[in-house]
């Protein structure tokens, strides 16, 4: 009851701050807090693509060292976040070690969960969550991702 408590509560917080004036970077911050600690994520990122390169940059993190965040640009296909936008669909990693497109960005990662952001059908980033632990991430989980980076994406595009 408690953690069905904790997802509505979060909801509940991004929601009104999508309901009027905003600003666009403290709400995509408040997102992936909000995910990482519904979802018992270590970290999170939300990576946009850039236009001029075509390469997912961090544009909002939780738990990455502040050199990755500035190093890491990743190809459209490239990670299992890249692979996420290439195929437009949810990527569920229950075991990083063994998925050929995992590339680690903070050691000791064990499962990753990733949903694209969309509009009109058409990817334009991607929201991750990471643990330590093996098989951390459900369809449940992945179903509640999807409602934030929902959020992330009207709001993304609202300002745009």
């Amino acid at each position: 009851m408690r953690h069905s408590a904790q997802k509505l509560n979060a909801l509940f917080q991004i929601s009104q701050k999508t309901g009027g004036r905003y600003d666009l970077q403290e709400l995509l911050d408040l997102i992936i807090t909000q995910a990482v600690k519904v979802l018992g994520a270590r970290s999170g990122s939300l990576m946009l693509i850039e236009p001029h390169s075509g390469r997912l940059i961090m544009r909002s993190v939780v738990g990455f060292r502040s050199d990755i965040v500035r190093t890491m640009k990743l190809k459209v296909g490239e990670g299992v976040t890249g692979q996420c936008v290439l195929h437009s669909r949810s990527v569920l990693v229950s075991d990083t070690t063994r998925n050929p497109h995992y590339i680690e960005a903070i050691p000791g990662t064990l499962s990753e969960l990733a949903v694209p952001l969309m509009h009109e059908g058409k990817v334009f980033g991607v929201v991750n969550v990471d643990s330590e632990r093996l098989s951390a991430f459900t369809k449940q989980d992945m179903k509640l991702l999807t409602t934030f980076a929902g959020w992330a994406a009207m709001a993304i595009r609202m300002v745009k």
